[in-house]
């Protein structure tokens, strides 16, 4: 992250991947679904609706099952 406040950063509940030297998140795909799934992390960013409206699907499934 190139912000001058990068080394100020805390352990934030989202799921974000910054690719090195790059000013912002990168656009999470399906390919990120089993990542997001297994980390700590309670939320996620970055989507595209347009094209990765499959992934937000997954997730939305994922966390409105219900073991009843």
């Amino acid at each position: 992250m190139a912000s001058p406040y990068a080394h100020q950063m805390t352990d934030y509940l989202h799921y974000i991947d910054f690719p090195k030297g790059s000013n912002s998140p990168r656009i999470l795909q399906s390919e990120d679904y089993g990542d997001m799934i297994a980390s700590k992390y309670l939320m996620a960013r970055k989507f595209d609706l347009n094209s990765q409206s499959d992934v937000i699907k997954k997730l939305a499934a994922y966390c409105t099952c219900s073991d009843d």
